[in-house]
């Protein structure tokens, strides 16, 4: 039995919605033409093992959820493809959205689904491991001026993987930046964006596997992942990141003939191809962040 999810290992969110909306559909504004709505509202809610009382929780916050509409269910004539909207689930578990209806009153059928959401949970035994969860599309219908309520529930998907060879290895580095006078950590909590492609999996994923870690304290950035092993080639993957930091713009003096720098704030951008193998540890050292651009002016 699984225990409490650990949430501040949470790493996101990682299906990218996508709607097919043709011409002259991609032409039409929905929110513009119908003025009369209906709004669909409730809670999500995330669960493993529920013969624990601690298995049942809130999907995390920001996860998505998509509510799609066949144009030609809105009465548009000749029109292919979907209006679709998409919300964030809040700190509290809750959504709602407002969608458009027909202004004769007829039934609109709205189709719900959700972003798959990967989170890193722990077993009894103390080791981690990835776990995605979906939640079942479902469909509802709406009329104007009606608010629905709809309860959505995640449950678990397959694993991050679906080799049962794939064991978790371990990717880790320090990253850093010249701020022009000294080298200093990464900010905690700078977001990273780590990307998998989808040939990579056993077997090949419908999409690439996108999600987000964060840097820990001293600029520590560590990727666990299910990967195979080093004579099975391990598992390549991408991370790419962007934070603003200060950093010397120029260097004077002042009356006294005291140096004194100017500061003001830069894009920096930091980012690299890993591989890791499974029951490894990959420590890569530092890496340092190249400045980009400047971003304010003293």
């Amino acid at each position: 039995m699984k225990r409490l999810f650990y949430l501040v290992t949470l790493v996101t969110s990682v299906f990218v919605f996508s709607a097919c909306a043709e011409d002259p559909a991609e032409a039409i504004d929905v929110e513009g033409t119908f003025t009369d709505k209906a709004i669909i509202e409730g809670y999500v809610y995330l669960s493993t093992n529920k013969s624990s009382t601690e298995a049942v929780k809130f999907a995390p916050e920001g996860t998505l959820l998509s509510f799609s509409i066949a144009y030609a269910n809105l009465g548009v004539v000749g029109s292919s493809g979907s209006y679709v909207k998409t919300v964030a689930v809040d700190a509290n578990g809750h959504y709602s959205v407002e969608l458009p209806a027909r202004t004769d009153g007829s039934s609109v059928p709205v189709y719900i689904s959700g972003a798959q959401v990967l989170l890193t949970i722990t077993t009894d035994d103390g080791r981690s491991k990835d776990q995605i969860f979906r939640v079942t599309p479902i469909q509802q219908e709406i009329q104007k001026g009606f608010t629905y309520l709809k309860k959505l529930d995640y449950t678990e998907g397959d694993a991050f993987q679906e080799s049962e060879t794939w064991k978790v290895g371990t990717y880790q580095v320090k990253l850093e930046y010249y701020d022009g006078t000294r080298r200093l950590p990464v900010p905690r909590d700078t977001e990273v964006k780590v990307t998998v492609l989808k040939d990579k999996f056993v077997p090949e994923r419908t999409n690439d596997w996108v999600f987000i870690k964060k840097v820990g304290a001293n600029g520590l950035l560590e990727i666990k992942m299910n990967a195979p092993s080093l004579l099975d080639g391990g598992l390549t993957f991408y991370w790419e990141s962007a934070f603003v930091a200060e950093a010397v713009t120029r260097t004077g003096y002042d009356n006294n003939g005291n140096p004194i720098n100017t500061y003001n704030d830069y894009k920096f951008d930091i980012g690299s191809s890993v591989t890791i193998y499974g029951e490894k540890t990959v420590d890569k050292g530092t890496l340092s962040a190249t400045r980009g651009a400047q971003l304010t002016s003293n």
